[in-house]
C-alpha cells in the first residue's frame, strides 16, 4: 500500500508517477523548443539511471555530485542517488579548481554527473585529487568522442545497464526505493565558504519534505504551477524550491535553454512562481527605465504618469488608506496601458507570487513590481535550515521599506551575474 504521506523524495516521485503520471513534471528549451516530460517519464529515467548505478557499484549512503547548468537529466541524478540510498551534492560550476577539490573531497564523491565536455574536463583534470571518485558521467556527449576510459560514461549508457536490469528484475528499483527512511541524508549542500572552507549541510529527507509542505501551506501551490529553474543547483535555494517543492506538490519545473537566455525565456514562459536575488530584480527595473527612455515624448509621459500614480497608491494601501474613486480609474486604465503590459513583457503575466532574497533589495525596485501588480516578497532562508526560514504571506509584504538584510547566498549572486 502506497504511503498516506510519503516519507522521502523517492517516494514522493513513485507517488506523482502514479497520481499525476501525465502531467508536466519537467520542461528543457533545448534548441529554441520546449520538450516536456511527464512525471511517469520522470520516474522511468531515474529508474533507469538508478539501476545502471547500481549494476555499476554505487552503494547506499554514497555521494554522487552533479556539476553544470539546470538541466532535467542532472536533477534526475540527484533523483537516483537517492532512490539507492546515496546522497546528492550539487556543486557550482564555476567553481575554481581549488574550491571544488575541496567539496568532491570533503564530501567523498564516489560519482560526478557532469553537464558536458566543460565540466567533465574540470574533473578529469582534479581526478588525481579525488580518491574516492570511481565514476563520471556526462551528458553531452558533444566532443566526447575521443574520451575514453573505463570509468568514464555516457548517462545514455548507464541508463541502458539500467533498462536491463529492470528488465530482469522489474521490482528491484522499487525495491531500493522501499529501504529508504525519512532520516537518511538526501542532500548535502555546501555554504559559500565566507569564514573558512565551505561547510556541508546535511539534510535529511525529513528535512527537507518539512520545509517544502509548510511553504507549500502557505503560497497553496499545486500541480498547475509552473517554476523557472535557473538559479544555481549548487544553492539551497535550488535545491528546495526547484526540486524538492515539485516533488512535494507536482509542479513543473522549467530548465532555461543556457544562463544567457533565461530572461527570454522567462518571458515565452510565464511561470506563475519565481525566486531572484535582488540583482535580477533591479536589472528587470533598468532595463524597463532604458526602454521608458528611448520611447517617444508621449509614450514617456504616459508610463512616467502611471507609474506615479501605481507608487502613490502602493504607499497609501501600506498606510491603511482606501484609494479614491479616481485613483480606482485610473488604475484600471493604468492596467490596460502600462501594468499589463510590463508584466507581459518581464515575463510575469501569470505570476502568482515572487520572491526576493539572500540581499537587501532597494525600495524604489520593490515598491515599483508591487506597484505594478507583481505580488513580490521576500524570504529569509540557511542553508543549514534546508533553504526557508520566513517568508511573507501575501498582505505581510512592507511596500515602503524594501527587502531586508539577509546573508548573500553565493548562489544567488553568481547566479545574478550570469542571467540577470
Amino acid at each position: 500500500m502506497a504511503d498516506a504521506q510519503p516519507t522521502t523524495l523517492p517516494r514522493l516521485m513513485q507517488r506523482n508517477a502514479r497520481d499525476l503520471g501525465t502531467r508536466p513534471a519537467i520542461r528543457e528549451k533545448d534548441r529554441g523548443i520546449w520538450q516536456t516530460y511527464t512525471w511517469r517519464e520522470y520516474h522511468d529515467q531515474v529508474r533507469d539511471l538508478a539501476l545502471g548505478l547500481s549494476a555499476l557499484g554505487f552503494k547506499r549512503g554514497e555521494s554522487l555530485s552533479v556539476i553544470g547548468d539546470n538541466r532535467p537529466r542532472l536533477y534526475w541524478a540527484q533523483m537516483a542517488a537517492m532512490s539507492l540510498g546515496g546522497h546528492s551534492v550539487p556543486v557550482y560550476q564555476d567553481s575554481i579548481a581549488k574550491e571544488l577539490a575541496f567539496v568532491l573531497d570533503h564530501a567523498e564523491v564516489s560519482v560526478v554527473v557532469a553537464e558536458d565536455q566543460e565540466q567533465v574536463d574540470k574533473i578529469l583534470a582534479l581526478k588525481d585529487q579525488l580518491p574516492t571518485l570511481r565514476l563520471v558521467l556526462y551528458d553531452d556527449p558533444r566532443g566526447m568522442v575521443h574520451y575514453k576510459a573505463d570509468w568514464l560514461k555516457s548517462f545514455e549508457d548507464v541508463q541502458a545497464l539500467g533498462r536491463e536490469r529492470a528488465a530482469r528484475e522489474p521490482k528491484a528499483f522499487d525495491a531500493e526505493i522501499e529501504r529508504g527512511r525519512p532520516e537518511d541524508i538526501a542532500l548535502i549542500c555546501y555554504t559559500s565558504g565566507t569564514t573558512g572552507n565551505p561547510k556541508g549541510a546535511m539534510l535529511t529527507h525529513a528535512n527537507a519534505i518539512s520545509v517544502a509542505r509548510t511553504f507549500a501551506g502557505v503560497e497553496k501551490i499545486g500541480p498547475t504551477d509552473d517554476y523557472l529553474a535557473y538559479l544555481p543547483m549548487a544553492w539551497v535555494g535550488d535545491a528546495l524550491y526547484s526540486m524538492v517543492v515539485s516533488l512535494a506538490v507536482g509542479f513543473c519545473m522549467n530548465c532555461p535553454e543556457s544562463p544567457e537566455t533565461v530572461q527570454r525565456d522567462l518571458r515565452e514562459l510565464g511561470p506563475t512562481a519565481l525566486l531572484a536575488p535582488p540583482r535580477i530584480w533591479e536589472n528587470m527595473l533598468t532595463q524597463m527605465q532604458i526602454k521608458g527612455g528611448d520611447a517617444t515624448p508621449f509614450k514617456r509621459r504616459i508610463f512616467d504618469y502611471f507609474r506615479s500614480l501605481a507608487e502613490r497608491c502602493e504607499l497609501d494601501r501600506s498606510d491603511g488608506k482606501a484609494p479614491s474613486l479616481a485613483d480606482r480609474l485610473g488604475l484600471a486604465l493604468g492596467e490596460v496601458l502600462v501594468y499589463g503590459p510590463v508584466r507581459d513583457q518581464l515575463g510575469f503575466r501569470r505570476a502568482r507570487w515572487a520572491y526576493t532574497g539572500g540581499a537587501p533589495l532597494g525600495a524604489d525596485t520593490y515598491r515599483f513590481f508591487r506597484s505594478f501588480g507583481v505580488n513580490l516578497k521576500q524570504v529569509y532562508g540557511a542553508t543549514e535550515a534546508c533553504g526557508l526560514v520566513s517568508l511573507q504571506g501575501d498582505n505581510d509584504a512592507d511596500r515602503t521599506r524594501g527587502g531586508t538584510t539577509s546573508p548573500t547566498p553565493r548562489g544567488a549572486t553568481a547566479s545574478a551575474a550570469r542571467g540577470g
